[in-house]
């Protein structure tokens, strides 16, 4: 005969879980982009200017570091109880955009020593 077993069915979760999901991945993906973007137009700078001497980045390096633990703090926070509190799908979906926004401040900071190393800028003394 057949020998089958039916998974168990879980309970349905409250709409108040999904909802406090969906609000924790939303700020979450926004402060990501957020922390992003306050330093995009340095790395953009960066990128295309030509210095003609050594250039000291100290504030920017500062930025750079704070904003990068600010990312990690943020999926902590915020990605992380997100994708806990539901199980829907586009709850998760959006749990994991907070997750891969909190990284977006890292490829900043890698971003910067990339230009760094590749264009061979010269830091300042």
């Amino acid at each position: 005969m057949l020998n089958y077993q039916s998974k168990p069915i879980p309970a349905p979760e409250t709409q108040l879980k999904f909802v406090a999901s969906i609000i924790f991945g939303s700020t979450g993906s926004a402060l990501g982009l957020w922390m992003w973007w306050q330093l995009a137009p340095g790395i953009w700078t960066l990128a295309t200017f030509n210095p003609s001497g050594p250039i000291r980045p100290l504030g920017f390096m500062a930025a750079l570091v704070l904003f990068m633990f600010g990312g990690g703090l943020n999926a902590l926070l915020l990605g992380v109880p997100a994708g806990s509190l539901s199980k829907r799908r586009s709850a998760q979906i959006v749990a994991t955009l907070a997750a891969l926004s909190s990284a977006l401040p890292f490829l900043n900071f890698v971003a910067f020593f990339v230009i760094i190393f590749v264009r061979r800028i010269q830091l300042g003394d």
